[in-house]
């Protein structure tokens, strides 16, 4: 994405657009930040992200239109008519007459006027007390290991809206935007913070600190190139928020998220009996923060200065490593220590990057990446038929990616069916209140019958001359029968005998050991 973005430059200095560039002025630049111009605020607009407002939550509840099986068009038609109705009142009280110049203010101030404003202002003191322990921000103009430093813009902005809120009634509020109502209708649909609010036990602290990481991943480089394609560049840096709202929106965050708290939930059940929203929160944020670490690589040229001795302390070559990194405990020598392992595997496991995993004989056992993957490419074929099923299981497993799509695809817009609290569980009780008296336990949970529309998938890359062609009709045919040698010493040699003494498999059905209490009870 940057590369074709890098592409489309015109005139324009491509100095910061190569690998090495400085990080914190990596082309493109952050664009969600509090900057300060002239001892004046730029960035107040951002806590439209940022901001968990009650009476826009309340807008729009996706059970209640799922029931109705509403279109994207008609759910934003009830929208907009309720916030004409919010924003005509706000202008009464707050609007002033005789300033016809168009004021942004609107964009924040409107959703925190209808919240009232007792409400706002417990939201600030949540907002700074998260801001106040977030390592990983990236809003701040300022990149310094200095706490104070970084977080002097935001609180510049924290003090600019406390202003207009310890003094709602000198608010005067010039000429809406024209834009005003559509932005806050992507608000309602897409915002961040709302959407999370929504959806994780309307708490505004929580909201607002998983929103402020969603926005540090809209500041990455990547991120703020595929803004830029989808929806072209903003006439100004300050406005790219709006385009970040409008793909949260197309993007359907609020159902991406409802899935994710949904896969936590059912983690978080097995952990613990506390406050099961506050865990999945901490899950959400720990798989969501992802330290980037910084390697140096040796090269020729650096190799070749320190033994004429022309240059003994060379830095050699940085590379960066967010995801690309060793599944160990290691990190770089600019971050923190961290168990890689774990946070590589539960970002994975997260709807956000990385999307591709790639891993060694180390990930194909005991290790779960279903959550959002049936996909499998196998690099090369093991020569035990076990090992091959081991790596196809971390991906097929309870509520797995394939049995979820199945399960939305079949029940998600079925008639007879309304949701009442959960979509997701209820879906769930649905198919499984449709399960067969012949059908095993498993279903739905595990496998979904005959009829599923998607299917786990195996890639297996046959090169021209490769033995791995040879190998696969052999492994897939093996599979089927190493379960024959539960129990039994030498299992691959007996293995090797059956497939090769019994030409007509479909006999040895009577010889598998089968321990399921499914198979015991169909034969009481």
């Amino acid at each position: 994405m940057l590369g074709k973005l890098v592409h489309q430059i015109k005139n324009q200095d491509k100095k910061n657009t190569g690998y090495f560039a400085d990080g914190s002025r990596r082309y493109p630049v952050a664009r969600l930040r509090f900057n300060v111009s002239n001892g004046e605020v730029r960035g107040m607009s951002l806590f439209a992200l940022l901001y968990p407002s009650k009476t826009l939550s309340d807008m729009y509840l996706p059970i209640e239109s799922l029931n109705n099986h509403e279109s994207l068009e008609v759910i934003e038609k009830s929208v907009r008519l309720k916030l004409k109705e919010k924003l005509a009142i706000i202008e009464e009280k707050y609007g002033d007459s005789g300033n016809n110049k168009e004021d942004a203010r609107w964009y924040y101030l409107a959703p925190m006027l209808m919240d009232g404003v007792i409400y706002a202002k417990h939201w600030i003191e949540d907002i700074v007390w998260e801001m106040n322990t977030d390592e990983e921000d990236t809003t701040s103009e300022v990149r310094s290991s200095s706490k104070d430093k970084r977080n002097k813009g935001f609180i510049a902005h924290i003090d600019k809206l406390r202003s207009y809120l310890d003094a709602p009634e000198e608010i005067h509020l010039g000429r809406k935007p024209e834009d005003l109502l559509e932005t806050l209708v992507n608000m309602v649909l897409g915002s961040p913070a709302i959407c999370i609010y929504r959806s994780n036990g309307r708490s505004t602290a929580r909201a607002t600190s998983l929103a402020k990481v969603f926005v540090n991943n809209f500041n990455l480089p990547e991120s703020t190139a595929i803004i830029d394609l989808a929806y072209g560049r903003c006439r100004d840096d300050n406005s790219h928020w709006q385009n970040v709202l409008k793909y949260c929106k197309d993007g359907c965050f609020q159902a991406m998220i409802d899935e994710y708290i949904h896969m936590l939930k059912e983690t978080a059940g097995f952990q613990s009996d506390g406050n099961q929203y506050q865990i999945v929160h901490d899950m959400m944020m720990d798989s969501l923060k992802i330290h980037t670490a910084t390697y140096i690589a040796d090269t020729y040229p650096d190799f070749k200065k320190r033994i004429n001795g022309a240059d003994r302390k060379s830095d050699g070559c940085r590379i960066r490593s967010s995801y690309a990194v060793g599944f160990t405990k290691d990190a770089g020598d600019n971050s923190k220590v961290v168990m890689r392992k774990e946070n590589i595997r539960n970002a994975f496991n997260s709807p956000m990057r990385p999307f591709v995993l790639a891993t060694t004989s180390i990930g194909q056992e005991g290790l779960d990446f279903h959550n959002y993957c049936r996909v499998i490419m196998h690099w090369n074929l093991p020569s035990n038929p076990i090992d091959l099923e081991q790596r196809e299981g971390r991906i097929n497993r309870f509520k797995c990616l394939a049995i979820r799509q199945n399960v939305a695809d079949k029940y998600g817009k079925a008639d007879g069916i309304t949701f009442k609290r959960d979509i997701w569980t209820e879906m769930f009780e649905a198919a499984k209140a449709e399960k067969q008296n012949d059908q095993s336990e498993l279903v739905p949970f595990w496998c979904f019958g005959k009829n599923q529309s998607v299917k786990i998938e195996r890639l297996v890359p046959m090169y021209p001359m490769s033995k791995d062609e040879v190998n696969y009709e052999r492994l897939i045919k093996i599979l089927s029968l190493y379960r024959l040698t539960l129990g039994q010493a030498r299992q691959e040699e007996l293995l090797e005998y059956l497939f090769k003494e019994f030409k007509d498999t479909s006999g040895l059905k009577k010889l598998f050991i089968d321990l399921s209490p499914f198979s015991k009870g169909k034969e009481g």
